[in-house]
């Protein structure tokens, strides 16, 4: 956004509720005017009270990014186009290998206007023809903002989670929109918007960005995309800003999704990034799926209602156990942990979630590519036709003093021109037809 163009719709605003209080209190003249010396005594005084108001609140930040998204808004043309954050997808296509009687990715869609969230996944199903991998609404409803309302964690349908995924948990502001969080002595506050808790954010910040720039390329195998953010996290309320590139490239049988971040600010500053796509169990429903997770343990949460962790990794309950290390059938119970201190199967490039949609015949497996990914999270509502798997760099509650002992605290830190990455694979297979 033209730093310019905010600040003359500032002048200009300004400048009008100026003219008609102007014209109200002196309608003749101001030198005459008894209002005069209460005008200059209240500049002198309240002035500077106002502005640390504002600032410490994220007023300024606020309002400054809320005349960013009135120039950022779609028009009803863009509505009909289906532009979200006023931006064309990305749609990374491919044809389906001849002669293959396998499943293959054939299209991964991409909203660059937000946040270079992962919209829709499509694969060759052989028998089945082309169908949607992700549980998530179209990019009409998207642009159109006609979406469900929030129901709990992860509700954002593939977002890219930056500069924290998951949870970000603090203390509710008096303004009623924000919770705040120490962090090394820095108040860090960020907005509650979509959260069903008055002490939670979830998701970062980046969802809210639209993209700088970005390209589109063709590979031997498929095609890759790049988009580009550029200072992000320049609303005062972030220790430091980032540069973020989202890159991702699909081919028959992966789809490898890779971020990176580097601090060109300068202080140090916490970094995060989370992923929490929504896999779609089919027509068939539950009973035709199976889930396999890592071993390892879990978060050990101290106040369910919140979802808050105690600071502690346990062994997994019986209802998680039941899937790490093998493969067990989802059955109808709800599923909501986060898997820690994962540990790779023989063979494995990393550790690995598998969902497998035995109907249909075939199977997903996540993978992280990079040792910073610290947790998975695994959500299956019991009434919800999708699981979600999640790969997070940070733990829930990142910046909570349960995670003070724990080596590397609950999210890392980027020092001044430092730089970080992290890769999440997809990978479709075959099953055996049944």
């Amino acid at each position: 956004m033209d730093e310019e163009r905010i600040e003359n719709i500032y002048v200009r605003l300004l400048a009008g509720r100026i003219s008609g209080l102007w014209g109200r209190l002196f309608p003749r003249g101001l030198s005459r005017s008894p209002w005069l010396p209460v005008i200059v005594v209240g500049i002198l005084i309240l002035g500077p009270g106002l502005g640390w108001y504002l600032h410490r609140h994220g007023r300024f930040s606020t309002l400054k990014r809320h005349i960013k998204s009135q120039l950022n808004s779609t028009s009803p043309t863009d509505l009909d186009a289906g532009r979200p954050g006023g931006q064309d997808p990305i749609v990374l296509t491919r044809k389906p290998s001849s002669g293959s009687d396998e499943p293959e990715f054939l299209s991964a869609t991409f909203l660059p206007g937000m946040g270079m969230t992962v919209l829709q996944i499509t694969a060759n199903l052989p028998g089945r023809g082309e169908a949607p991998l992700l549980a998530s609404p179209t990019v009409q409803a998207v642009a159109a903002g006609a979406l469900e309302p929030p129901n709990g964690f992860m509700d954002d349908h593939g977002a890219i989670e930056f500069p924290w995924g998951g949870e970000f948990m603090g203390a509710a502001t008096p303004v009623g929109t924000t919770v705040i969080a120490n962090w090394r002595g820095l108040s860090i506050e960020e907005s509650t918007e979509g959260s069903t808790q008055p002490e939670v954010a979830e998701g970062g910040t980046l969802l809210a960005e639209s993209a700088d720039s970005h390209t589109q390329e063709a590979t031997a195998g498929g095609m890759r995309t790049t988009a580009i953010f550029r200072n992000v996290n320049t609303d005062d309320r972030w220790p430091s800003k980032t540069d973020v590139s989202v890159s991702a490239q699909l081919e028959a049988r992966t789809l490898d999704l890779i971020v990176k971040a580097k601090n060109t600010g300068n202080r140090d500053e916490p970094i995060g990034f989370g992923w929490h796509p929504r896999f779609d169990v089919g027509e068939a429903g539950r009973s035709h799926v199976q889930l396999a997770l890592p071993n390892g343990e879990v978060l050990e949460i101290a106040d369910a209602s919140k979802g808050l962790p105690s600071g502690r990794f346990s062994e997994a309950p019986a209802e998680i156990a039941r899937f790490q290390g093998h493969l067990a059938q989802l059955g109808s119970g709800e599923l909501n942990a986060a898997m820690v201190e994962m540990k790779p199967m023989e063979l494995e490039s990393g550790p690995a979630a598998e969902i497998r949609n035995v109907a249909a015949a075939y199977g997903i497996r996540m993978t992280a590519f990079t040792a910073n990914l610290r947790e998975l999270h695994v959500v299956a509502p019991a009434e919800g036709g999708y699981v979600s798997l999640g790969m997070q760099s940070n733990l829930d509650d990142p910046f909570g003093k349960e995670w003070n002992n724990i080596p590397g605290g609950g999210i890392a830190t980027l020092k001044p021109g430092e730089a970080v990455e992290w890769h999440v694979r997809l990978e479709i297979f075959p099953l055996a037809k049944q």
